[in-house]
């Protein structure tokens, strides 16, 4: 699996992804629908709920999130592997 970095800095452009570990990183675990209302409160970005849903399916498929049974949080696997690699 390869090991993707982004550096927004460069482009000033935000996704769904970037929002989400954004919410993740402050309050966890977090059902989609909850990540999805944090959005718009905290960013006051209009995001679909699709949308939202779709990127956590996606970074839980990258290893970026596990579920438990209250919701998502970023994974330590991730968070240890972003830490080695920088």
């Amino acid at each position: 699996m390869p090991f993707s970095l982004t550096l927004h800095a460069l482009d000033k452009k935000y996704s769904a992804k970037d929002y989400i570990i954004s919410i993740l990183t402050s309050d966890w675990p977090l059902t989609a629908k909850k990540q999805h209302s944090s959005i718009r409160k905290k960013f006051g970005k209009n995001v679909t709920y699709y949308a939202v849903y779709k990127a956590v399916k996606e970074l839980k498929a990258l290893g970026v999130l596990r579920q438990n049974d209250d919701g998502y949080e970023i994974s330590e696997a991730w968070v240890k592997k972003l830490h080695d690699f920088t």
